[in-house]
């Protein structure tokens, strides 16, 4: 009689202890959006015990030699607050298998980062009824925003200091001016016999990830002003210096962080050490929260301001068609 052997496998009864799961203590990376909108702003800060409104002025030119009178304009807004906070039970800490404390931190620091540039594209968008232009196409083209920034130049305003305008889009859009075929589109430049310089050259579009090109500075992000529809349509801005700014009170600003993969927002981070006279049984494990001070403002071209807007935006499909 021939042996055979007892097969043992995960499937035979009698074995349930064996149906278990191991669980990763360390969570999957969230797909996060960039903060781009403080970027074309200035930046000013006003000190403690000076009221909330913050005010700036800026003088009229004279016009030629027919006037020596000296005016000026008001600039100003009020400074807002914005917190938040989480709390974490002592047994949610206890009986979690990873670091639920500094996971719940870094989710609320990315909460913050997005607010507060969600606070400062909505400054920004309050004007757009006079800011957006129509496309040439129905796309946005190379051509389109040079027509851009220099209806920015033909009011007199200038790019920033490295030399550029700037223009903040989402990567659709960007997709639609790099892949431009028009006469002095991206695509043109391959025609020409500098090109191979060009494509090994720090202003090279794709190399570069679009950093520089056409002098303007391009900034991606997905967290632009999209409007749905059949198709989607999606707002991209060109700002020239010194158009919008915003401030923060003394020690209680926004943290600077534009990519939260690699930046973090400002968390306080409170937490229990056992019953306390608030606490008598010591449940409250921990506290995450932030605390900041803002004030965003267009400084040229609304209303009781006067003046241009030193912005221009487009609403375009792309022809990514999403």
């Amino acid at each position: 009689m021939a042996y055979v052997p007892v097969g043992v496998t995960t499937s035979s009864t009698g074995l349930a202890h064996l149906v278990a799961t191991y669980y990763s203590k360390v969570g999957l990376d969230r797909a996060q959006k960039t903060f781009r909108f403080k970027e074309p702003a200035f930046s000013d800060m006003m000190p403690k015990r000076v009221g909330r409104t913050c005010q700036w002025f800026r003088y009229d030119n004279m016009t030629g030699s027919t006037s020596l009178t000296m005016t000026s304009k008001i600039v100003g807004g009020d400074l807002s607050q914005y917190s938040a906070f989480m709390s974490l039970s002592s047994f949610v800490q206890d009986t979690a298998i990873d670091q639920i404390a500094e996971n719940a931190s870094d989710l609320l620091g990315y909460q913050a980062g997005l607010s507060n540039d969600l606070i400062m594209r909505a400054v920004i968008d309050n004007f757009n009824a006079s800011t957006v232009i129509s496309a040439n196409d129905t796309y946005l083209t190379s051509e389109d925003v040079r027509g851009g920034y220099t209806r920015l130049q033909g009011r007199d305003f200038l790019p920033f200091e490295d030399g550029n305008f700037l223009c903040i889009l989402h990567p659709y859009t960007w997709f639609d001016v790099v892949n431009d075929p028009a006469v002095n589109g991206y695509t043109d430049m391959f025609k020409y016999q500098g090109a191979p310089k060009f494509l090994n050259s720090d202003t090279n579009a794709r190399k570069q990830g679009g950093d520089v090109f056409n002098g303007v500075k391009w900034l991606r992000t997905t967290n632009v002003n999209v409007t749905a529809g059949s198709p989607n349509t999606y707002r991209a801005y060109l700002f020239a210096k010194n158009g919008v700014g915003y401030s923060s009170l003394e020690g209680a600003a926004p943290s600077d962080v534009t990519d939260p993969n690699t930046q973090k927002f400002r968390i306080n981070t409170i937490s229990s050490r056992g019953p306390t006279p608030y606490d008598p049984t010591g449940e409250m494990g921990t506290i995450v929260s932030y605390r900041y001070t803002f004030l965003g403002v267009v400084t040229e071209g609304p209303s009781g301001i006067g003046g241009n807007f030193r912005y221009v935006t487009w609403d375009v499909p792309s022809r990514l068609g999403l």
